[in-house]
Parts: structure tokens; sequence; C-alpha cells
């Protein structure tokens, strides 16, 4: 896993921010997840869908596709279905402090989500040289 981005014009923060959920050693199952949570729930993709802003087409695709919708819009789809982001993302809810970061990185402005990639790219080179 490629733990670092080449340059600062490459900088997604939505990419960043499942890059340091897998760096935590998770790895994500949500596309799984969701129709099974949908179901114990009796919703609907429509209704699901609705609720979250988005279009059915839209859910439908992203769980056909290996592309990850925004932070935000997975914040939104966990607090729509009632379970943790770390629950929907992996099923668990052993990290609150990923989720409160999670909550907090979408209020940021661009620029602050840069200076924050720039401390966790630091916080990892060093970790790496403590190895």
């Amino acid at each position: 896993m490629n733990l670092f981005i080449a340059s600062s014009e490459e900088f997604n923060p939505r990419a960043e921010f499942f890059r340091l959920w897998q760096f935590q050693g998770m790895e994500s199952d949500w596309r799984n997840r969701l129709p099974i949570i949908l179901s114990e729930r009796e919703i609907s993709y429509r209704e699901f869908s609705r609720r979250i802003g988005k279009s059915e087409t839209y859910t439908k695709k992203l769980l056909s596709t290996d592309h990850d919708p925004s932070i935000s819009v997975m914040i939104k789809m966990a607090d729509t279905l009632g379970v943790s982001l770390g629950f929907l993302l992996f099923g668990t809810d052993d990290s609150p402090e990923l989720e409160m970061f999670a909550r907090e990185f979408v209020k940021l402005t661009r620029a602050q989500k840069r200076a924050v990639k720039a401390v966790m790219d630091t916080m990892l080179e060093t970790s790496g040289d403590n190895e």
C-alpha cells in the first residue's frame, strides 16, 4: 500500500481519509455491509438514497464500482442508518477517535486538509524510522 501521495497537486481529501483508515490496519467492506443493514432496517435503496440526498442510481453505482463516496456522504449514510461510521466501514465500533476525526475533517477547508495531510505524512515517516 502506498502511504504517501507524490505531490500536493494530487491531494484528494477523500483518498487521504480512506488511506488513514487503511493505515490503521482496517480494510473497508462497506459495499457488502450496506445492503445487509438496509435489509435489516427494511429501507429500500430509493428511500435510503432520498434520505442521504442522492439518486438511487448514484447509490447503486457506488455499490457496483470501486468509487468511494465523499467522507460527508459516508457520514450521512451512517447517520441515516443509525450506525457509527466505523461500523458502516469496517463492522466495528472500536475506533471512536477515527470517527471523531472524520466528522471534524469534513469541516476543514481544503488548505486545512492539506495541512493535516502534511502532519500525517510526517508522522508516518517518523513511525517508519522507528521500525
